[in-house]
């Protein structure tokens, strides 16, 4: 439970820096994807913290369906992302 806090709260301030940041042009298009990522990331976090866990799966795979998403759009546009 308590890691699921600290993901939590680092999840919380990752969305904020990335909401907050100057986006290149060359990539804006990428930018609402990775604010999804972010942002279901840090709801399924809150889940598990709630003990939520199907609430946790769902948005889970939402972040990892998205990424998905922004890894095409950055290769649309020529650039890309270290895999995990």
């Amino acid at each position: 439970l308590e890691l699921a806090r600290v993901v939590q709260r680092v999840a919380q301030a990752r969305l904020r820096a990335a909401s907050k940041m100057q986006v290149p042009k060359e990539v804006a298009q990428a930018h609402p994807h990775l604010l999804l990522v972010l942002e279901n990331y840090e709801r399924a976090a809150n889940a598990a913290t709630e003990g939520r866990t199907q609430r946790f799966l769902i948005l889970q795979q939402r972040a990892r369906d998205e990424e998905r998403t922004l890894r095409g759009v950055l290769k649309q546009l020529g650039w890309s992302l270290p895999e995990a």
